[in-house]
């Protein structure tokens, strides 16, 4: 036998810290000495590195993101809108690709350092945007497994997959900057 005979779940953290998940070349968790350790590849070039690796070698195991999340304050923190905005394309990004489930770090958390402010709920229990925009990804999710089909429409900025499931179809599009007019008919 084979230490793969022995593996079911392939696991992977994801953290991209300050930076946006679809152009993160750096993990801020692997910074050693406040020296940056800059990773050459991008969040989606290594969700599609994974899961290659996982259809040619292991095609039964499924593969889970068991952390990711974006802190609001502290050392790596943003606001909670940004969180809003960030975490859910983290997770549609992963699912897009092929990656099984996402566990998002903090269900509650809400202290200025790393990673205590990183929960979908703050301290005393109050629901943060992040928990909202997390829901509703989740719900619109519901019908669709499996991969989905990355659209190019033109603008870098602009980022949008396609799912399918039966008769049920899906955009979900998003822009990287604050205002980018959509190029869609």
């Amino acid at each position: 036998t084979r230490p793969l005979d022995y593996v079911d779940i392939i696991n992977a953290h994801f953290y991209s810290g300050r930076t946006d998940p679809e152009v993160c070349t750096d993990d801020p968790n692997v910074n050693r000495g406040g020296a940056k350790n800059p990773m050459s590849r991008t969040y989606r070039q290594d969700l599609r590195d994974l899961v290659y690796w996982r259809d040619t070698y292991k095609p039964e195991a499924e593969i889970w993101i068991t952390e990711t999340g974006y802190d609001v304050g502290g050392p790596m923190g943003r606001t909670e809108r940004y969180q809003a905005a960030k975490l859910p394309r983290c997770v549609l990004m992963a699912l897009a690709e092929g990656v099984d489930k996402v566990f998002i770090y903090r269900e509650k958390g809400s202290r200025a350092s790393q990673h205590a402010g990183s929960g979908l709920l703050r301290d005393d229990e109050t629901v943060r945007p992040a928990f909202f925009t997390v829901a509703t990804m989740t719900r619109q999710l519901l019908p669709y497994k499996g991969r989905a089909l990355k659209l190019d429409l033109g603008d870098p900025n602009v980022w949008c997959y396609y799912w399918e499931q039966g008769a049920n179809q899906l955009l979900t599009i998003w822009s990287l900057k604050e205002s980018t007019p959509m190029p869609l008919k």
